[in-house]
């Protein structure tokens, strides 16, 4: 049985318990007496609603209702009749022993009219069940219902919803086996499948990280040898390739960083803290506008006008805008101007970069890798992430919450 299953059946059994607690409890506090008949009463009001349900065809909610005010009766009674005639008393034995003496008075009335064999609730299901085989086989309506919600919840996807077998060892019996069988294989399946995942990832993350340690440091003298003058032609050639191959390398491992960021289950390791968004994104918008007018982009950049907070965690979402202006360097058009705009809406703020579409973009091939982990990860800090696509023009929105202005740092 799953772990569910068991943390049900606990619940339902500790409120069975809190409740009889709860009216001893009670009782003690306002009449400092223990009521032993506590329980009895219940049993009294359990079977008045059998009573209304099976005699008088009332439904359950009305037999509820009619045990309630059976209860409520009784309880009364025995207060007046029994208990408050000792409410003075000198002893509180004399007390306790009255109540023991309610609650075997109301046991064994209930033995002589009910009997001591045990008693069944009508069922709730109308559906009086299938008959097959000329009888031989009868399943009843709620064996049907208990299998249907059960292999409906299956069907939702949620693998941890054992199957209880149903009485017997008939056809359906043996169906109900064959389904919960299956049921385990998927879930050993999805699980081993999940695990080898998380591998994967991990594995693929140390891997770029090992590569782009050593590669950033390769590029790094590879651009101060380029930096130096008369340089041999063979020489320069060779840097230039040098240069070209290495570049493409680290853009296969960032490549790959991302396709491990973006398939990855687990929620990324973020620290998140609050910082002026203004001087936030003075700093990271700057820095990526300076690198767009580099590469021969025009750019026009319209910057927040009020004070307003935002909690990001600042490399991942630097990460984000690097994406984001990767994605510009790459399908753009560098003749026209690319728009960056931060502006507060309705408690959020709004990070939009827009781009006139490159007319030979479609022969670059793309896998929207890098929007997908963008959107990843705005979405974990609370925010969200929005593109559009109109009249060649391509717009990237961050969306991200702002800070109340009375919440705590």
């Amino acid at each position: 049985m799953s772990f569910i299953s068991y943390l049900i059946n606990g619940i339902s059994l500790g409120s069975v318990y809190a409740i009889i607690a709860l009216g001893y409890t009670m009782v003690y506090g306002i009449a400092k007496m223990l009521n032993f008949a506590h329980g009895d009463v219940i049993m009294i009001g359990a079977y008045m609603a059998l009573i209304t349900m099976m005699k008088a065809g009332m439904s359950p909610i009305l037999a509820i209702v009619a045990a309630v005010v059976v209860c409520t009766v009784l309880g009364i009674l025995i207060e007046r009749i029994a208990y408050k005639p000792l409410r003075n008393a000198s002893s509180s034995l004399a007390v306790l022993i009255t109540a023991i003496g309610v609650s075997y008075l109301l046991q064994n009335t209930a033995l002589l009219v009910f009997g001591a064999n045990a008693q069944t609730f009508p069922s709730v299901i109308k559906w009086k069940g299938l008959s097959l085989a000329g009888g031989k086989l009868n399943i009843s309506g709620e064996t049907i219902v208990t299998i249907a919600a059960e292999v409906e919840q299956i069907g939702r996807g949620d693998l941890t919803a054992r199957l209880e077998k149903p009485r017997g060892n008939d056809e359906l019996a043996g169906l109900t086996e064959s389904v919960e069988r299956m049921r385990a294989s998927l879930l050993h399946k999805t699980e081993e499948e999940q695990k080898a995942l998380k591998q994967n990832s991990d594995l693929i993350t140390a891997l770029s990280h090992d590569i782009r340690n050593p590669l950033t440091a390769l590029l790094g003298y590879l651009d101060i040898i380029s930096a130096q003058r008369d340089l041999p032609p063979d020489t320069a050639s060779y840097l230039a390739a040098c240069q070209e191959r290495a570049g493409r390398i680290k853009q296969l491992t960032d490549e790959l960083f991302r396709y491990s960021l973006l398939f990855s289950n687990d929620e990324l390791p973020m620290r998140l803290e609050t910082y002026d968004a203004y001087v936030l994104l003075e700093q990271l918008l700057g820095e990526a506008q300076a690198e767009l007018e580099s590469a021969g982009f025009a750019t026009r950049m319209v910057m927040p006008d009020t004070f307003c907070r935002v909690r990001v965690d600042v490399p991942y979402f630097k990460r984000v805008l690097d994406n984001l202006f990767a994605n510009v360097r790459k399908y753009a058009d560098p003749a026209q101007p690319v728009s960056i705009a931060a502006l507060p809406e309705n408690r959020t703020l709004h990070i939009c970069i827009c781009n006139t579409i490159r007319a030979d973009s479609g022969q670059v091939e793309s896998n929207k890798i890098g929007l997908r982990t963008a959107e990843k990860i705005l979405t974990q800090m609370g925010g969200s992430f929005r593109r559009h696509e109109a009249d060649g023009k391509f717009t990237a929105e961050a969306i991200l919450p702002i800070v109340p202005e009375d919440a705590d740092e």
